[in-house]
């Protein structure tokens, strides 16, 4: 739940931001329109944050054995980019 406020947030201060940003130049903006139009962009990292978080615990971090650690977390960044990516 905090996850997805957090995301919220943060794409609720980017809107915003366009929309003053729109606004001074004198361009027409509606909030809710732009609002909705950065949702894609923020809400997304509502889903794909977590997957990141658990991937970072699943793979342990030993010096003795960076090579298989950088391998395993290639491999994790793949999986989570083909699964989110399609």
């Amino acid at each position: 739940m905090a996850n997805a406020l957090f995301w919220l947030l943060l794409n609720t201060f980017a809107a915003y931001y366009n929309y003053r940003m729109l606004l001074h130049y004198d361009k027409p903006a509606v909030y809710t329109d732009i609002w909705l139009e950065y949702l894609p962009w923020w809400g997304n990292w509502a889903l794909i944050a977590p997957l990141v978080f658990a991937s970072t615990r699943l793979i342990p971090y030993h010096k003795a054995h960076l090579s298989s650690f950088i391998l395993l977390n290639i491999l994790a960044s793949l999986l989570l980019f083909f699964y989110i990516g399609f």
